[in-house]
């Protein structure tokens, strides 16, 4: 089993010393660089598990390094440990506020820096565990939503690149307009993709939330959402009934994107000619959006069930748009029921007066 790699970044050169002497002592690979700009070259060279860097150096002080470590992709993530003679409150905080893992007050005790350093380790090994699991469940769902537009793509470019003299200027234009389309699906997809990334790392605490609430004119953005389908499914009968009627807090993006992805699943699932109808309305002082059609105009009842299920909670990393959805949902303590009667079958989200609270 290869040896944690521990950096030392202190200017004096007994401490130093005594600090690495320590550490191989425990077991440990230890490098050492006598101020912050040695380094920081060291850390992008050597890639350590862990820095130990005192705060008051020449030509780089600590606070310079670590802010310099987390513009680098390959240092970015490796915790640091802060030693200083200063125990004034503001140096602890900026400290902590730039990134640090732990402050240590000199003189401080062997026992005390290696138990400080083991239990960075031990977070640090977990939490790249979880980050490795989210990344692989993320890299695995990227080629399925992408492949099918890059490939009608690729396609018509490349007949229209060899065969140019063998197509009419209509056969040309549509291949143009196909190109057009998939590309803007492609970009849709793209997009969803990194709203999932960063809405999915914040739900699992990798990442601090940085999304504004807002104060949202729900009405205004369910209508924008049906213009928009109305040019994607110009086949599709939209109605829109509103009896909210006022704004609503809610995450940037969130109820965008919910909207917007719920009229696509259900557009795609309903025969050409079908009457969707969206309303919005207040249920138990919350935000209530029903989307209903007819049942019998349902393409597939068993795809349906499926992509339904994977929307309350069943993931599909194959469909990641649909997992989208359920996440959004879920991160503002929505909620999402499907129902039917009458020959009809209707969706309803609802999100309680609480649904701002992050749900863990």
């Amino acid at each position: 089993m290869s040896k944690f790699k521990i950096l030392v970044v202190e200017d004096s050169e007994s401490l130093r010393e005594e600090i690495s002497f320590i550490l191989n002592m425990e077991g440990f690979e230890v490098f050492e660089a006598a101020d912050g700009k040695i380094g920081l070259e060291m850390a992008v060279k050597y890639e350590p598990d862990l820095i130990i860097s005192d705060i008051q150096m020449p030509i780089m002080d600590g606070f310079e390094l670590i802010k310099n470590l987390q513009l680098n992709l390959k240092t970015a993530l490796i915790p640091v440990i802060f030693l200083t003679a200063k125990t004034t409150f503001d140096d602890i905080r900026k400290g902590m506020n730039l990134g640090g893992a732990d402050y240590l007050t000199k003189p401080f005790l062997a026992e005390d820096l290696v138990n400080s350093i083991k239990g960075r380790l031990k977070n640090k090994k977990l939490v790249k565990h979880r980050l490795d699991k989210v990344s692989l469940d993320i890299g695995s769902r990227i080629p399925e939503e992408l492949k099918s537009p890059l490939h009608e793509i690729i396609g018509y470019s490349y007949l229209m690149k060899e065969n140019e003299g063998d197509f009419s200027e209509v056969e040309k234009s549509d291949m143009l307009e196909a190109i057009h389309s998939n590309a803007n699906t492609l970009l849709d997809h793209v997009e969803n993709y990194l709203f999932y990334t960063e809405l999915e790392l914040v739900y699992k605490g990798f990442k601090k939330n940085q999304v504004n609430i807002t104060s949202l004119n729900v009405d205004k953005i369910l209508n924008q959402s049906i213009e928009r389908k109305k040019s994607k499914h110009p086949l599709i009968d939209y109605k829109f009934i509103s009896t909210f009627k006022k704004n609503y807090d809610f995450f940037e993006k969130h109820l965008e994107k919910l909207i917007s992805g719920l009229l696509n699943w259900v557009s795609a699932s309903i025969k050409s000619g079908s009457v969707l109808m969206v309303e919005s309305g207040v249920k138990k002082k919350g935000l209530k959006i029903i989307i209903s059609f007819e049942k019998k105009n349902l393409v597939n009842e068993e795809v349906f069930k499926k992509q339904t299920a994977i929307i309350q909670g069943v993931p599909d990393y194959k469909n990641l748009n649909i997992t989208m959805l359920h996440l959004i949902i879920v991160f503002n303590n929505g909620t999402i029921n499907v129902y039917e009667g009458d020959g009809k079958k209707w969706i309803e989200i609802f999100f309680g007066p609480d649904h701002k609270k992050i749900k863990k």
